[in-house]
């Protein structure tokens, strides 16, 4: 947790690099609220021309405009910013993947629509045009779309305002922060266990990923090279887009830390599937258990989640998996494929 007065970069990445920075004081980290300030005319960070993400881009110096206080919920896909606007105090709902934590404060991604709420208590959705053009251009896919525009509309039926931070003021000592050392360095994180090292998937695993899933003891659909090659793509994809991901033990197996989407039912697209496909070899020896177990602790380090494992409901061996992660079952849903699968959650 930081303490009252600290300096943090609040950063958005985009395909494994920072797409704004920014840095806030922390008013207050507890864990059911984050509380942070920015003054105006804080140093900012962030790409010339439009606001939607794209391959290709250079930062730019730049100041913050206004003052504002940031609050955050744990795993909610908002925050709640506090402006002074033409009539008054206004509440700012930034849709957005939640922050999660970093060595330098935190990380998130804003997904372009935003709500503003003001003190008479009327309401409108802002830059709907760009939240459109951000789908079209397939920055945002529709599920994640469907996610942001509920959020929204959830806050509305909610209305937790007013915050209880309206009359808050910034202590008079804090000067204009800048953005702390290493800002612009976004590492990848390596796992170790006694017995293992885990890393990001890389595009070299693909060749040993096709050879075990090409074990007639995995199921048919997975066994051919397009389908690992696609499969690996994707996982590489979601590191890229979302900063977390898959991790391999190289060789051996992976185990997968990825939003579930849309189109499985018992699960919401913001949850994250944790999951483990090893080489047979392997199987029988602890390896999952201790590997998931790795990257269980990182998703928490991270504040990645909620988390969720689903399993076909004949898999004996990835229920006690599942279990010993301090995993229950939680109900039954249903896979894209339409089948029958078993939903593990970690109790509250």
């Amino acid at each position: 947790m930081w303490s009252n007065g600290d300096v943090v970069a609040v950063r958005e990445l985009w395909k494994g690099r920072v797409w704004k920075a920014r840095p806030w004081i922390v008013v207050q980290d507890e864990p059911d609220e984050l509380v942070l300030w920015i003054p105006k005319e804080a140093p900012t960070k962030i790409p010339s021309g439009s606001g939607i993400p794209r391959d290709e881009w250079e930062l730019e110096d730049g100041v913050f405009t206004r003052a504002g206080l940031r609050v955050v919920r744990p795993d909610r896909l908002h925050s709640t910013l506090l402006f002074e606007g033409d009539t008054g105090l206004e509440w700012y709902v930034n849709l957005e993947r939640p922050l999660r934590r970093s060595r330098l404060g935190f990380d998130h991604l804003d997904r372009e629509l935003d709500l503003l709420v003001r003190r008479d208590g009327t309401w409108e959705w802002l830059d709907e045009d760009e939240f459109d053009e951000a789908q079209a251009l397939g920055v945002i896919a529709p599920d994640e779309a469907a996610a942001m525009r509920e959020e929204g509309e959830r806050v509305l039926a909610e209305w937790p305002f007013p915050t209880g931070w309206e009359e808050w003021k910034p202590d008079p000592v804090w000067e204009v922060p800048a953005l702390p050392d290493g800002w612009d360095e976004v590492p990848w994180p390596v796992l170790r266990t006694e017995r293992l090292e885990l890393r990001p998937v890389d595009p070299s695993d693909l060749p040993w990923f096709a050879a075990f899933r090409g074990d007639p003891r995995f199921p048919p659909w997975t066994r051919s090279w397009e389908d690992s090659e696609k499969s690996l793509g994707s996982k590489l994809s979601h590191w890229a887009t979302h900063g977390f991901g898959s991790f391999a033990i190289p060789g051996d197996g992976i185990i997968g830390l990825e939003y579930t989407g849309a189109g499985l039912a018992g699960i919401a697209p913001h949850e994250v599937d944790l999951g483990w496909s090893l080489r047979p070899d392997c199987w029988g020896q602890g390896i999952a258990t201790e590997a998931a177990r790795a990257v269980l602790d990182f998703a928490r380090r991270e504040q990645i989640g909620p988390l969720v494992v689903r399993m076909s409901p004949d898999n004996a061996i990835s229920r006690r998996v599942a279990e010993k992660l301090g995993f229950i079952l939680a109900g039954e849903g249903r896979a894209k494929n339409g089948d029958s699968v078993e939903v593990y959650r970690q109790p509250s």
